[in-house]
């Protein structure tokens, strides 16, 4: 609460508190006697965590569907892999970029607030692969999109190099994050609290926007009804934080991006001599 509530004992009722975000708050409870002017305070722990029916349930569904999805994908382009091209190495690595987020994003939903030995462990195991893939998997499409337009080499290298920089830079803070917090911590009762950077600043989000956004201009130049479409994705999976934050369904997106794009590239497809 923002401000303390001042009550007699004659109207004190039961405290009841609804709807509040995932983590660990204290109430305190201060006894005051005006006679005697003495006081005593209690503070009582509230650990919340993500409901089964709403978030946990939802969140595993949308990632076995996830699942299901790209291991579909991976039996269809089997052939494809055997070529040695470029683009179809890049493909299959957004491909398990995207599998290691969806598993992931599964183990930290399914552990919280479990006793289980190593819970916490894995839990930051799972974030910290979760947060990476989230700024990895962006930075995969905008480089498989932009071999597609222009099969140059060495002009793939040096771009790769420039545009990577803010996922190196993102990596650097996740590796600090394993002391620091600043993007996520494992509480008290194995409950994910979000660091400042994540909670104030949005800080995962800025790489995947800008690696997004990148891309959906290279698109544009192609297809502006694909490109249109990737908008539409991005601005879906917005829209479901603002309105709903219990589901995560970023893995979920990200496979359909996936498979609008090997669609749109089965059907343009680019020529490149065997490396």
């Amino acid at each position: 609460d923002e401000t303390d509530t001042t009550v007699s004992l004659d109207d004190l009722l039961p405290v009841d508190y609804t709807n509040l975000r995932f983590g660990t708050y204290h109430f305190l409870l201060k006894v005051t006697d005006p006679v005697s002017q003495s006081e005593k305070t209690v503070s009582y722990k509230i650990v919340k965590g993500r409901e089964l029916s709403s978030a946990t349930a939802g969140t595993l569904i949308m990632d076995v569907a996830s699942l299901f999805l790209m291991v579909g994908i991976l039996i269809y382009t089997s052939s494809y892999r055997k070529r040695n091209r470029l683009e179809d190495r890049l493909f299959f690595q957004m491909i398990l970029c995207n599998m290691a987020m969806t598993a992931g994003e599964a183990l930290s939903y399914a552990l919280e607030t479990s006793t289980l030995p190593f819970t916490k462990e894995l839990m930051i195991a799972g974030n910290t692969v979760l947060f990476i893939s989230l700024a990895l998997f962006p930075f995969l499409l905008f480089v498989y999109l932009d071999y597609s337009a222009d099969p140059d080499r060495e002009r793939i290298r040096f771009r790769k190099l420039l545009f990577g920089i803010p996922f190196f830079l993102f990596l650097i803070v996740m590796i600090l994050n394993l002391q620091t917090g600043w993007i996520f911590s494992i509480g008290e009762g194995n409950v994910y609290q979000s660091g400042f950077l994540a909670r104030q600043y949005r800080l995962p989000i800025i790489p995947v926007l800008f690696y997004f956004l990148i891309s959906i201009i290279k698109v544009a130049r192609a297809d502006k009804h694909l490109a249109g479409l990737g908008l539409f994705l991005i601005a879906t999976r917005l829209a479901w934080e603002i309105w709903y934050q219990g589901i995560s369904s970023t893995s979920f997106i990200f496979t359909l991006f996936i498979v609008c794009i090997h669609i749109y590239v089965m059907n343009h497809p680019i020529s490149e001599e065997v490396s």
